[in-house]
């Protein structure tokens, strides 16, 4: 039998137009959709919405510190604590004078959320109603585990959700100017750098996200946050190795809880 994409003319064999798959074409088209750096929506080290809408300024109420840590029996430690920002514009001095002393007690087995105006675990509600500044801490020993090499890779927002493929992910336009800092919590932990990112709470259009009803997932504005990772290889011979990981919280605007502007 001859196959469907194949025809037989007075020049031997022809080939039909049903497409064939192509992986140049693909990547190309794959590129295109994501953007330079396969952003999804504007990239996360963009300093603000790239259209202006009714949100002028960020002026953040809150500051929401997460802890992660990989632990020697293989599981993953994560926490997310938030407290009331310092200022109407805090500096990163101030963001990491707030974070340090919360970090350090969030390190503790025993933390449930003392000094904090909210506390979650394991990314279990990790919503902002409100702007906030996202302070990303890991706290393990860096040869061991560590941020992504790359710096661009960082934090990525992806058009699929981690948890839930079905679910509505919306293109990043509210995620901005990440930036490192250096950090000391000190009681042990081994983290010296942390990262910063700023939720405007505004949508494609630059405007305040309004009408989110935590009852009514529909009406969320999601975000697939990806947090790239490497960890060293158990095989260390002459340098170390490193294979990448990603951490992929869903986030955003959820209405309600933890913290909302009123």
């Amino acid at each position: 039998m001859i196959p469907d994409h194949l025809s037989f003319g007075p020049h031997g064999a022809t080939m039909a137009t049903t497409p064939i798959y192509n992986p140049d074409t693909e990547q190309a088209e794959y590129v295109r959709m994501f953007g330079a750096g396969y952003a999804f929506g504007q990239p996360a080290t963009d300093s603000e919405p790239e259209t202006e809408g009714n949100v002028k300024n960020f002026r953040p109420k809150h500051i929401c510190a997460v802890y992660i840590r990989f632990e020697p029996n293989g599981t993953l430690t994560v926490k997310q604590a938030y407290v009331a920002a310092p200022n109407p514009q805090p500096t990163n001095a101030d963001i990491v004078a707030v974070a340090e002393p919360l970090l350090k007690a969030m390190s503790k087995a025993s933390y449930a959320g003392g000094g904090a105006q909210a506390f979650k675990e394991n990314f279990e509600d990790f919503s902002f109603a409100s702007q906030q500044v996202v302070v990303i801490y890991l706290d393990n020993k860096d040869d061991a585990v560590r941020f992504s090499s790359k710096d661009s890779d960082i934090i990525r927002f992806v058009p699929i959700s981690g948890n839930d493929p079905k679910a509505h992910i919306r293109p990043n336009h509210a995620f901005f100017n990440r930036r490192a800092v250096s950090i000391a919590p000190g009681g042990g932990t081994f983290g010296k750098r942390a990262y910063l990112i700023d939720f405007w709470n505004t949508d494609e259009n630059g405007n305040a996200i309004t009408g989110v009803n935590e009852r009514d997932p529909s009406t969320y504005y999601l975000y697939a946050m990806n947090i790239h990772l490497e960890m060293a290889t158990s095989k260390r011979t002459v340098k170390l190795n490193w294979v990448p990981i990603i951490i992929d919280p869903d986030t955003g605007n959820m209405g309600g809880p933890p913290l909302s502007d009123a």
